[in-house]
C-alpha cells in the first residue's frame, strides 16, 4: 500500500511540475521554446521509476488540467508531440534498451508526430 501511494503522490507532483512548464512555454517568450524542449521530462521520469501505467496518468491529469488553463488544442498538441515522446522514452528507461534502440523509438515518435502536425495544417487550408 505505501508504495503505490508513494507512487500515486510522486506521479501528482509530477504532474504538477509539466503544468508549470507547460505555462513557461506559454507565457515566457524566450524561455518558453527551451521549457518545450525539457517538457517531457517529468513524464520520462515517472515512467521509468512507476511504469507505464502511473506515466500515463501523469500524461492525462497534465493534459487536462493544461486543457482547462491554456486550451484545449493545445494540450491536445503538447500531449501528442511531447507526451507520447515522454511515454516511450520512460518505458524504454525502465526495461534498460540500448541507447540506439531509444533514439530509434524516440525518433520514430517524433516523425510521426511532424506528420500528424503537417497534415493538421494542410487540413486547415492555410
Amino acid at each position: 500500500m505505501i508504495r503505490k501511494t508513494s507512487a500515486m503522490v510522486e506521479a501528482g507532483i509530477l504532474a504538477a511540475v509539466a503544468i508549470v512548464m507547460a505555462l513557461i512555454s506559454m507565457y515566457v517568450p524566450v524561455l518558453g521554446a527551451f521549457v518545450n524542449f525539457v517538457w517531457p521530462l517529468p513524464i520520462v521520469i515517472c515512467g521509468c521509476r512507476h511504469g507505464l501505467k502511473w506515466s500515463i496518468m501523469t500524461l492525462l491529469v497534465a493534459t487536462v488540467i493544461i486543457a482547462m488553463i491554456i486550451s484545449p488544442i493545445n494540450a491536445f498538441f503538447l500531449a501528442a508531440i511531447f507526451g507520447l515522446l515522454g511515454l516511450i522514452l520512460g518505458e524504454c528507461m525502465r526495461r534498460h534498451l540500448p541507447p540506439m534502440k531509444m533514439m530509434l523509438y524516440g525518433s520514430g515518435r517524433c516523425n510521426c508526430a511532424g506528420a500528424e502536425y503537417r497534415a493538421e495544417l494542410l487540413g486547415t487550408g492555410h
